[in-house]
């Protein structure tokens, strides 16, 4: 190991959170640049702003003690005077040379970032000097091992949050084995064995053998896994070694990172002009209350009070408009990755797919755009995998070759609407309908009545899949369930819209905030609840002559819908009682229209969300708390989660349970 550099050293640590900051945007400016080139090969534009990039990088690392990143992105440099002497083109080497590069670069920072200490060799100098023509000739481009891709690392963070362990393995061939790529195949077939295979490259050696290097992760110890992996007559000696997730080494630096906001001055000057404004007010309201001791007449004061007050409210309502758009981030931050993702991928699958990109400048809360991107990467994963078809069966179809992942972000209604969507075959609705009878998710009267829609929204089943084969990429029946879950981790929802032939579309509805939330407030005996209005499709008055039992269940008849009902009274414990007819609250999930029923309604207001302490509530019907101007504690209702347990409940009720 050669360097070890770290916010502990010399250096301030302000100026290393600065470099990083700073170092990790160029990172995506190479990568969204280098994209560009490779659709636009004679985008002399894109030339310099990629050789600006890295001459960039390469002072600001070198300024800061990281020399080996430096070196890394001065030798990357050298790479264009053969694009600029026309002795090597911008092919997808070069663009793969380049990405490769940056991917480095970002393992260096982490690394740096963390405080471990940095290689001495770099893979992509190797990579570099290959592509000069300046390395060892006995080397191909194949021969050198690659670094992780962005869909690789994507398969680390979820082996690290299943709890599985990651390992680097390194094989070395015997000399004496005479069919080697037959040995590489058995030794992939060993190592498939013990978990899932991120990695697996078959090179050369700089002694003229051969060896396999590989990333797994498994449940597994070292010592089972050297065991099971020995081939007899094939391995010559075996190297394991445990490695650390992305996430896992950058600790809480990638924490601190995602916390860091830049915000523009004329912002912050606004602030400060609001401040001032609460300045004043404070003032006035200090003069108040010497006039008021001096006995100033009553009804003076309590005018100039009301007016205060007036003064304080529209001021407090600027300031907290101004705190939330400091907080807004462009929903581009995580769009900007798909392209690189989706050409993995669709390298990895032979096919052809580009990416459409809409509504990049829509802004949301950087909590939520942080909480986005491993959903999104998982849907554009499967639409690639399950929707787009391959060349041959576009044609066939009388579709272009290429296939198109469309991604869209726009306002409505108070909410964030997030699209991702293939022009691939759609989904397979029959199929569907006749797994989820399988399952025992629906019986197979239920599963005839029920519509396309409704039978589309299976794919968020857990264990439910349609895909004949297990793939790296999905068809395990897992991963559609995950991403319903993250998505409503950050109270949005979720729906599905399939059409046969044409394609398939994710759209995902999102607060703008997770810190403010507008509400109803119900009360239900002698509580009050909060119903985040983006959740609420319209209220109605109970008459009792619209409500029906069906199947022992409550249901509203509202013009042409029949909707089921929850009692909250019910599902919360409160005592029942005799009470008035009440309201129903309709609320739309996944599609469905359900009401809930309140005894009355105490308006609107815009709620500051607070943690709930589990001391104080551990229900999952509750997503957080908010105090009213009266004093009084509101419980903020998880609209999804008081669904979920109503049927899960009235399941165990008609089954006698």
């Amino acid at each position: 190991m050669a360097e070890n550099m770290s916010p502990h050293d010399d250096i301030d640590g302000e100026l290393w959170e600065i470099y990083y900051t700073q170092a990790y945007e160029i990172l995506e400016d190479i990568r969204d640049s280098a994209l560009r080139l490779e659709a636009d090969p004679g985008n002399a534009e894109e030339m310099k702003a990629l050789q600006r990039y890295l001459h960039t990088l390469k002072g600001d690392s070198n300024s800061i003690g990281l020399e080996c990143l430096g070196s890394l992105c001065h030798r990357a440099e050298d790479v264009f005077e053969l694009i600029h002497s026309k002795e090597k083109g911008v092919d997808r080497e070069f663009i793969n040379l380049l990405l490769g590069c940056a991917d480095e670069v970002e393992s260096l920072l982490r690394a740096s970032e963390a405080g471990d200490d940095l290689p001495a060799e770099s893979c992509a100098i190797k990579l570099i000097d290959t592509f000069l023509g300046t390395g060892n000739c006995a080397e191909s481009p194949e021969q050198v091992e690659k670094p992780l891709t962005e869909y690789e690392k994507l398969h680390l963070k979820e082996a690290a949050r299943g709890g599985r362990q990651a390992y680097e393995i390194e094989i070395r061939i015997h000399a004496m084995c005479t069919e080697k790529e037959v040995a590489a195949l058995l030794i992939s077939q060993r190592l498939e064995s013990l978990g899932d295979v991120v990695k697996f490259e078959h090179l050369s050696t700089d002694g003229g053998g051969e060896k396999v290097v590989a990333v797994l992760c498994s449940d597994s110890g070292e010592d089972e896994i050297k065991e099971r992996a020995h081939v007899g007559g094939i391995s010559e000696s075996i190297e394991v070694r445990a490695c650390q997730t992305e996430s896992a080494r950058a600790g809480g630096t990638a924490h601190r990172r995602s916390e860091t906001v830049r915000i523009s001055v004329g912002k912050v000057d606004t602030m400060m002009n609001l401040v001032g404004e609460l300045i004043i007010g404070r003032s006035i309201l200090g003069q108040i209350a010497k006039d008021a001791e001096e006995g100033v007449d009553g009804e003076d004061v309590s005018s100039r009070l009301a007016s205060l007050n007036s003064y304080f409210d529209r001021t407090v309502s600027d300031l907290q408009r101004g705190i939330m758009k400091m907080r807004m981030v462009q929903v581009d931050q995580v769009f900007r990755k798909m392209p690189r993702m989706v050409r993995e991928i669709a390298d990895e699958k032979d096919k052809k797919v580009r990416v459409e990109i809409y509504g990049r400048e829509t802004e949301l809360d950087r909590g939520i755009v942080d909480s986005l991107g491993e959903p999104l990467s998982h849907i554009v994963r499967n639409c690639i995998d399950h929707g787009i078809e391959t060349p041959e069966q576009r044609r066939s179809a009388g579709k272009p070759e290429e296939g198109v992942i469309r991604l869209r972000a726009y306002h409505e209604a108070g909410s964030i609407v997030i699209e991702a969507g293939d022009d691939g075959r759609g989904l397979d609705i029959e199929k569907l309908r006749q797994k989820a009878v399988e399952l025992g998710i629906l019986d197979s009267v239920e599963a005839q009545r029920a519509s396309d829609t409704r039978i589309a929204q299976m794919v968020f089943v857990s264990g439910l899949s349609t895909s004949e084969s297990v793939t790296d990429v999905s068809g395990r029946g897992i991963g559609m369930d995950a991403v319903k879950t993250a998505v409503e981790a950050i109270k949005g929802s979720i729906s599905v819209y399939s059409s046969p032939g044409k394609g398939t579309s994710f759209v995902m509805r999102l607060p703008l905030t997770l810190a403010v939330i507008k509400a109803m407030l119900a009360r239900v005996a002698d509580k009050v609840y909060a119903v985040p209005v983006p959740a609420i499709l319209e209220v109605t008055k109970l008459d009792p002559e619209r409500i029906a039992s069906v199947d022992g269940r409550d249901t509203l008849c509202l013009r042409d819908d029949v909707i089921s009902l929850i009692h909250l009274n019910r599902l919360f414990g409160h005592a029942e009682e005799e009470r008035e007819a009440g309201f129903a609250v309709i609320v739309g999930i996944n599609g469905r229209k359900v009401g809930l029923v309140v005894d009355g309604l105490a308006g609107q207001q815009e709620l500051v969300i607070k943690a709930v302490d589990e001391s104080y509530s551990n229900s999952n019907l509750v997503a957080g708390a908010s105090i009213l101007g009266d004093g009084r504690v509101v419980l903020i209702l998880d609209v999804q989660s008081v669904f979920r347990t109503a049927v899960n409940e009235e399941k165990r009720r008609l089954a006698g349970v």
